[in-house]
């Protein structure tokens, strides 16, 4: 089966595009009927019995483990759980040794889950740098590298941003941030899903991403990644019965921390989540994460194209290896009020997609098509 018969068929897993366009992934996904279902045998187990014993649990754990890892070119023992984003960033602040007068950078023009852990350590004396962007709102990797100096710890920065769609050169800011000793962590929330991300390729210290955006999961599984040569030299901000060696072994408190990433997690999983993710991922996985990525940049570029080509300016970059599956416009330049009429005008028509800054944002995946994108067209050309 080729991809797009593949594209297609896993296109009916999705029963809310029977009756809308859905273009608002980077906002939040629908659920397929696989992930329900498997979400209401685990509920139905708990009210109708029989439960499921902890060992059923663990097991769907670390087969999300494993297929998280095959998604994004991490062993499973560099994989480990949040609950979202926003707790990861800020326990990797908090894996670090910081001293006073030591500096932390950012973007600026980023989601608050990047700026607000730099900015909690300013209470700890710590100077958070948040790099100014260009004149196109563009975040700059020359300026972030800039901004390094010999007491820079740490780095923050999402690999796709959220509002322009701008994707990032990871590499260079990791080959920059590896030469000066400082740790490099990406937000890739706006990412995994629509695109191939390879974490031995990008190089960073460290990686975390939600899935309830473009993974189609439910809230409250975050994934963390830690490359297994830099695990080491990490403080653990947090500890739960997971964190050791032997987590069955209650009352040995002195036992060694987990050579793995999952050292890291605190407390019981969301297996419910757990549970509802796999199917997902399975998906991804059958249809091939680079091959989501190349219909999604030619599926964008037609749209990129159209709207430019129809005198509406476009914020997001137009070259491949600086966008992702985001294409951002200014609905004045097309004749609109505002954005939020023009938003008003696309929910009447049934089609979604979401304002940020006063900017409309699209954001197809796998199962949208150029159909779909004429009728958004139809709405946004007057």
């Amino acid at each position: 089966m080729d991809y797009n018969e593949k594209r297609l068929r896993y296109r009916k897993e999705f029963p809310i595009l029977n009756r809308e366009i859905y273009l608002n992934h980077a906002g939040h996904g629908p659920w397929s009927n696989a992930s329900l279902r498997a979400m209401d045998n685990f509920m139905r187990s708990f009210c109708f019995g029989p439960m499921l014993p902890y060992a059923v649990w663990n097991e769907e754990q670390d087969r999300t483990r494993a297929l998280m890892g095959q998604l994004i070119n991490a062993a499973p023992d560099e994989i480990a759980f949040n609950y979202n984003t926003s707790l990861s960033l800020i326990m990797f602040t908090n894996s670090i040794k910081w001293e006073p007068g030591d500096n932390i950078i950012v973007p600026d023009k980023c989601f608050p889950s990047v700026v607000h852990p730099a900015r909690l350590l300013r209470q700890n004396g710590v100077e958070a740098r948040i790099v100014d962007v260009t004149d196109d709102d563009l975040i700059s990797e020359d300026r972030l590298i800039s901004a390094i100096d010999e007491r820079t710890r740490l780095m923050i920065v999402p690999l796709v941003s959220f509002v322009l769609g701008q994707r990032l050169d990871i590499k260079k800011l990791n080959a920059a941030c590896r030469d000066a000793g400082v740790y490099l962590v990406v937000d890739a929330i706006q990412a995994v899903g629509p695109t191939k991300v390879d974490v031995k390729e990008l190089g960073c210290h460290a990686l975390c991403f939600g899935s309830p955006k473009w993974m189609f999961g439910p809230m409250g599984i975050g994934t963390v990644y830690v490359n297994h040569d830099d695990m080491e030299a990490m403080r653990i901000p947090q500890m739960g019965m997971w964190s050791v060696d032997d987590p069955w072994n209650f009352f040995d408190y002195e036992q060694p921390l987990v050579p793995e990433c999952r050292r890291f997690e605190c407390g019981c999983a969301n297996n419910l989540a757990h549970f509802g993710i796999n199917p997902n991922l399975e998906m991804f996985l059958d249809l091939g994460p680079e091959n989501i990525e190349e219909y999604l940049m030619d599926l964008t570029a037609y749209l990129h194209d159209e709207l430019t080509g129809r005198g509406i300016k476009v914020v997001t970059p137009r070259e491949n290896s600086r966008r992702a599956s985001i294409v951002t416009f200014d609905a004045g330049s097309a004749g609109w009020e505002d954005a939020g009429k023009l938003h008003e005008a696309l929910e009447a028509a049934s089609i979604h997609v979401s304002v940020r800054m006063g900017l409309v944002r699209v954001s197809p995946h796998f199962y949208n098509d150029r159909e779909e994108i004429d009728k958004l067209l139809e709405v946004v050309v007057r």
